[in-house]
């Protein structure tokens, strides 16, 4: 089942602890995702969902294991000298996305950026946004400017 994505706006904040769960470079793809439970600090948390943080056409990643609250938002523009300096990399139809975690900070390069919220998802399955041949519907949103 295709699902059509719901537009979104940036920033984007989600008060869980993500984790950088895949990195593809054959498809270009970076996942980010915060399963039912885990820890930080030493303090257990727990949620009634997955959610599932997807990159694609990603030519470019500086980023750390975890955010812990995780918020994206698109870079400024002195974001982005200082990150194609340091990385060599051009923009191109792409976007420079800002990751901020408490006491983390990452950067991706990539030309599309997908999430979604599946109360039915287990981190034992494929995420809903790499397979699109799940039978369950599941609202999936797209970063809009």
């Amino acid at each position: 089942m295709m699902h059509v994505a719901t537009p979104g706006r940036l920033p984007l904040t989600l008060n869980r602890k993500f984790h950088l769960s895949n990195y593809v470079s054959s498809h270009a793809q970076v996942l980010l995702r915060s399963g039912r439970s885990g820890y930080h600090d030493g303090e257990y948390l727990k949620y009634d969902s997955m959610v599932d943080v997807l990159f694609k056409n990603v030519s470019a990643l500086a980023v750390v294991d975890s955010y812990y609250p995780l918020v994206i938002s698109e870079a400024e523009p002195s974001d982005f000298e200082r990150f194609s300096a340091l990385l060599n990399v051009e923009l191109g139809n792409r976007k420079l996305y800002v990751l901020r975690g408490s006491d983390s900070m990452g950067y991706i390069v990539a030309g599309a950026l997908y999430w979604a919220d599946d109360p039915e998802g287990s981190a034992s399955e494929e995420s809903v946004l790499l397979g699109y041949q799940r039978a369950r519907a599941v609202e999936v949103f797209e970063a809009r400017s």
